[in-house]
């Protein structure tokens, strides 16, 4: 009979066990490779995620040929227009008269895709007309979705729609989600206004500011305390 000699039975025990030791190794990658990526950490309960901005304009009298007046509607996620920021133009779009645009920015630049005019283009043509409509903007939950919408339209020029009638997003980077929002309603005031034929517009203001927190948006107090804020004149 022959023996294994112990270089045989160092190479016989040895094998199975580094067999198996790679198995193992081979098992846990493929565990790894079919794990799911890491989340992005969600916002904490005190992270501002939406804002509410409720807008009236009273027009005095308009003219329809001239598309007088035309004014602009600026919101922006942080404490300036550095960087991005979304701008609503009424009774103009596209260096035309009539309707409503809603476009989001970079800076100076229009961020492409990310425009949209509503589908009723006729322009302001009532004297003493008053209306009024919300535009909210917020952010996805990972903080990488920049979204804004104008809703709750009533306007007798434009009909009255309580739905979402414009809505334009963008993925967006460096956000600290809309935390550096100014809740006072100071910079969209300074940014906001009318353009062209401002004898005609009587008066703007913001009604009031909704804040919304955390992943679930929970409501918070209105961030004007119930005081209208003017923007013109």
């Amino acid at each position: 009979m022959q023996f294994l000699s112990s270089s045989n039975l160092s190479s016989f025990t040895l094998r199975p066990l580094a067999w198996r030791l790679t198995a193992a190794l081979m098992a846990a990658g493929a565990l790894l490779a079919s794990s799911p990526a890491s989340a992005a950490p969600g916002p904490k309960s005190t992270d501002l995620t939406q804002v509410d901005e409720n807008w009236e304009v009273q027009v005095g009298t308009p003219n329809s040929s001239l598309g007088s007046p035309q004014m602009t509607f600026l919101i922006s996620p942080t404490g300036d227009t550095n960087g991005y920021y979304a701008v609503l133009t009424v009774n103009q779009r596209d260096g035309a008269v009539g309707g409503l645009q809603l476009t989001l920015y970079n800076g100076e630049t229009a961020i492409s895709g990310a425009s949209q005019t509503y589908s009723d283009t006729s322009a302001l043509a009532t004297s003493g007309e008053k209306f009024s409509w919300t535009t909210s903007m917020s952010i996805d939950n990972n903080g990488s979705t920049l979204t804004v919408s104008v809703s709750k339209l009533n306007s007798s020029t434009w009909g009255n729609n309580n739905q979402s009638f414009l809505t334009v997003s963008a993925p967006v980077s460096g956000l600290n989600f809309l935390n550096s929002y100014d809740l006072t309603g100071g910079l969209t005031a300074a940014n906001s206004g009318v353009d062209y034929g401002n004898q005609r517009v009587t008066k703007i203001t913001i009604k009031s500011i909704t804040p919304y927190y955390g992943n679930h948006k929970s409501p918070g107090s209105d961030s004007l305390s119930g005081q209208t804020k003017q923007v013109y004149p």
